[in-house]
């Protein structure tokens, strides 16, 4: 039997959102409402119910994130993200807003940066101009998959940090450089990684010391354009030593 949600917001305690975490939990066959448009249905597959029940969109399942969202002053920046985050799992398009978990500004009041951080602990902060435009972005998050009661996962994969910068037109800059950072005293030990994107091709260059004595340089050229696109070339060198050179051909 298909339920037909008439608001687009889950209801906090209503009897068709327990309803709703109960079957998600239980990996139910039947299908719920997703009111992208008023009236209309959306059938939940296994993959749906899979998703939900496993949080894959904010790293907490469904229960969990009803549970966070006890006690948290409605409308406020953390009850937002877990709504959303629900109703994301659920299949609801509606969004409520969220802003700036902390913000910087000069002495004259001007907005200098701002940060959000979300459900997973990852944190987007945007830096700004004296004309108010984003120059500058930098996402921050913790790449590590272990879990402490399973006893799972990886710890090793440390924190990642993407910066990109704007022009004053507002478009991107051609360059996103990434790192690794290992949570060492210094930043020789971070894996970095830039990447260039071009008219016909993306070229990525990672440096990685902690890969054999000296580390390891690693520049790949991906072809999107022309007689060689859907292809790559990869060189690997160590200390000005080349000694990886592979040809990859991409028929997806």
């Amino acid at each position: 039997m298909a339920y037909k949600q008439k608001d687009q917001s889950i209801i906090a305690g209503s009897s068709a959102h327990k309803s709703a975490l109960k079957k998600a939990s239980h990996g139910s066959s039947h299908n719920y409402g997703s009111p992208h448009h008023q009236g209309h249905t959306r059938d939940w597959d296994s993959k749906d119910m899979k998703s939900a029940s496993q949080g894959q969109h904010s790293g907490k399942s469904l229960n969990e994130l009803v549970a966070m969202r006890k006690g948290v002053a409605k409308g406020s920046n953390q009850y937002n993200k877990i709504q959303n985050a629900i109703n994301k799992q659920m299949g609801v398009s509606k969004r409520y807003d969220v802003g700036a978990d902390s913000t910087k500004t000069n002495k004259k009041g001007r907005v200098k940066s701002e940060s959000t951080t979300d459900l997973r602990g990852a944190t987007d902060t945007k830096k700004y101009d004296k004309k108010g435009r984003v120059r500058k972005t930098t996402d921050q998050s913790n790449r590590s998959t272990y879990d402490a009661a399973s006893q799972t996962g990886s710890s090793g994969l440390g924190m990642q940090e993407t910066t990109k910068k704007f022009k004053k037109s507002g478009e991107a800059k051609r360059k996103t450089k990434t790192r690794y950072s290992m949570g060492t005293d210094t930043k020789k030990d971070d894996k970095r990684t830039v990447t260039t994107m071009g008219k016909r091709k993306q070229k990525q260059k990672t440096v990685d010391p902690s890969e054999g004595k000296r580390g390891t340089v690693t520049k790949t050229k991906h072809f999107t354009k022309g007689k060689k696109a859907g292809t790559s070339k990869t060189k690997v060198r160590q200390k000005g030593k080349l000694f990886g050179k592979k040809v990859e051909v991409d028929y997806s």
